[in-house]
């Protein structure tokens, strides 16, 4: 693609001086040639100056992801340990704990009963 561009460039200027002759023709070229990699340098040094900020912003925001998690963490940590908190401090209605209390009592009540084994009758219509 350079040599194309180089070729247009140089039909370019061979035809706006046409009437120059050929020495002045080729240092005209060679100084815009020359004009071509000083711009095509600093370009490339303008990349590499992006290419090293973008590295070092990913790794400040990595950084900063991480961060971030961390402080989740303890608020969360913190928004639970308030709640409890506020749970131990709140008063109860006492119908209210009562109810809780016998609902509970009564739960394991039912849980420790054992059902005493039926008898099982076997017949010939029966379906196992």
């Amino acid at each position: 693609m350079s040599c194309r561009m180089s070729l247009v460039v140089f039909l370019l200027l061979f035809v706006t001086y046409s009437n120059a002759s050929l020495e002045e023709l080729e240092t005209r070229m060679n100084r815009k040639f020359l004009d071509m990699e000083r711009l095509l340098r600093d370009q490339n040094k303008r990349i590499q100056k992006l290419e090293h900020t973008v590295a070092s912003q990913k790794m400040e925001i990595n950084e900063l992801n991480s961060e971030l998690a961390n402080v989740k963490m303890q608020n969360s940590d913190k928004i639970e340990l308030k709640g409890f908190r506020e749970q131990l401090n709140r008063k109860v209605d006492p119908k209210v704990h009562n109810n809780l209390v016998h609902l509970v009592k009564n739960k394991r009540l039912l849980e420790g009963i054992q059902p005493s084994p039926v008898p099982i009758h076997i017949t010939a219509f029966t379906h196992t």
